[in-house]
């Protein structure tokens, strides 16, 4: 279903199969910081007070 709706909206010619090839050979990979201090969580107790801070009466 996918397949069919993607080849009916999407018509490639040769000149925007070359464009879109173009586009993904010069394409860069972007590198993202988080330049927050970040602290590794194991315990389970800790893990679920945080997570009822954070989604509250939505859990």
């Amino acid at each position: 279903m996918a397949t069919q709706s993607f080849l009916t909206d999407f018509k490639f010619t040769t000149k925007s199969g070359a464009k879109i090839i173009n586009a993904f050979e010069n394409s860069k990979t972007s590198e993202h910081v988080i330049p927050q201090k970040v602290e590794v969580v194991r315990n389970s107790e800790k893990i679920n007070n945080l997570m009822d801070a954070f989604l509250g009466a939505r859990r």
